[in-house]
C-alpha cells in the first residue's frame, strides 16, 4: 500500500470523528502516543501501522 493510500484510508476513518480540516491538523501535529512524532511523517516514511493502531483506538472510545 502506498503512502497516498494510507493517507486516504486514515482520512476516511477519521471523518467519523473529526471534520476534514481537523484531520489535516491532526495529521501534522506531534502526538504523545506516537512518541511525539507526527502521523503524516510516519505515514510518509512507511510506518503507518502505528498510526492505524492509534486510529483504531477511536473505535474503543479512547481519546486521541
Amino acid at each position: 500500500m502506498s503512502a497516498q493510500d494510507d493517507f486516504e484510508r486514515i482520512r476516511r476513518k477519521m471523518l467519523e470523528y473529526l471534520k476534514r480540516h481537523e484531520i489535516d491538523i491532526w495529521l501534522r501535529t506531534p502526538h504523545p502516543l506516537l512518541d511525539g512524532r507526527r502521523p503524516c511523517d510516519m505515514i510518509n516514511h512507511g510506518d503507518a501501522s502505528e498510526v492505524y493502531a492509534l486510529v483504531d483506538q477511536l473505535d474503543s472510545g479512547a481519546f486521541i
